[in-house]
């Protein structure tokens, strides 16, 4: 699952005298501290930093440590021997800062952003920091949760900005991190997106690189611009036919009986009168929040009792659709239940 690190090192007090040359690569100078005894090298980045805290923080970095140096000695550079990693730059600059700065990458409800987090899932799984790792999993199951109320909520208590097309780049991170508890709510964001970009790839507007692009999950499409792709699996998956409308309440009115299927249409977007339209330019996720965002639309159109009835219907129908999403998506047979008994015992064995 991950690229082995090739890292050599040498008893700090060495001897050794000779220094690696440095065109090229630059010192990343918020984690370049004069008093630090080991300098990492990613990509052209250098990052001079504490052995000892590094190897406190990761049992990984702590092994490779307590290998001999090679016969002819560790490159050095400024004293300090030289740790060449074959990490992104960025993902290891993400993570060394969560390592050396605690206020840098806070649990939630304290903000951050989707490339911080790919940066740190990546290599705090790779180098075993389980209380980094568990972080990053709590920052994505803050905007995909495994409850419905969770789900209506997550606006307010996601601590991950809502930047278009971040769906797409978090269905690779669920599949490359073994995350299936993430998947039925990401998908369900992506089966609302145009099927363009789940066949052709979304574009990701953030200015900060990705993984995703050395590891060929991003492309750059005619225009220029970096596009998410999702595997073939992935891709037929997000494809669903439209939902066929569910019988109306028993209790409705012949009236209503007759009204319901077209209701039902317009809201999953399968009618032809130009509400699909509407529906997709308002941006609306999906049939989940839509009453929800579009009541005021809806509201000045129903009598009281035809109002109270209509929500009592969608609010049922949200919640079937809700426990549906699991199997829908082929994650799990067992339901938001086994997928949150899944993240528990994850939670537990790191």
């Amino acid at each position: 699952m991950f690229q082995q690190q090739t890292f050599v090192c040498a008893d700090i007090n060495s001897n050794v005298a000779s220094t690696s040359s440095t065109a090229g690569l630059h010192k990343v100078h918020d984690l370049w501290f004069e008093d630090g005894n080991l300098v990492l090298k990613a990509g052209q980045s250098l990052f001079k930093i504490y052995r000892g805290l590094l190897s406190h923080r990761s049992v990984v970095f702590s092994d490779m440590f307590a290998f001999p140096p090679p016969p002819e000695g560790n490159e050095m550079l400024e004293g300090c021997p030289v740790g060449e990693t074959h990490d992104s730059p960025q993902d290891m600059k993400y993570f060394l800062k969560a390592v050396f700065d605690h206020e840098f990458f806070e649990p939630p409800p304290k903000p951050t952003t989707i490339p911080i987090v790919e940066g740190i899932l990546r290599l705090s799984t790779k180098c075993d920091v389980p209380h980094l790792r568990q972080r990053a999993m709590d920052h994505l199951f803050s905007t995909y949760p495994t409850s419905l109320s969770a789900w209506k909520s997550r606006d307010t208590s996601r601590t991950i900005p809502s930047v278009k097309n971040t769906p797409f780049l978090v269905l690779n991170l669920a599949r490359e991190f073994e995350m299936p508890w993430l998947v039925p709510s990401v998908a369900y964001c992506i089966s609302s997106y145009h099927i363009n970009e789940t066949l052709d790839g979304a574009e990701w507007s953030l200015y900060e690189d990705t993984q995703a692009t050395q590891d060929g999950k991003c492309t750059y499409n005619k225009r220029g611009r970096k596009t998410v792709k999702l595997n073939w699996e992935d891709q037929k998956m997000c494809i669903k036919r439209p939902l066929k409308h569910p019988p109306p309440p028993e209790r409705s009115s012949p009236q209503n009986r007759q009204w319901y299927p077209r209701a039902w249409s317009t809201i999953n977007g399968t009618d032809d009168t130009g509400y699909t339209e509407h529906w997709t330019r308002w941006g609306t996720a999906g049939f989940l929040d839509f009453y929800d965002e579009q009541h005021s639309t809806f509201a000045p159109g129903f009598c009281k009792g035809c109002l109270a009835q209509f929500e009592w219907y969608m609010k049922r129908s949200a919640e079937e659709m809700w426990e549906a999403l699991p199997d829908l998506f082929g994650v799990s047979e067992g339901g938001w239940e086994e997928l949150e008994r899944e993240r528990r015992l994850c939670n537990v064995r790191r």
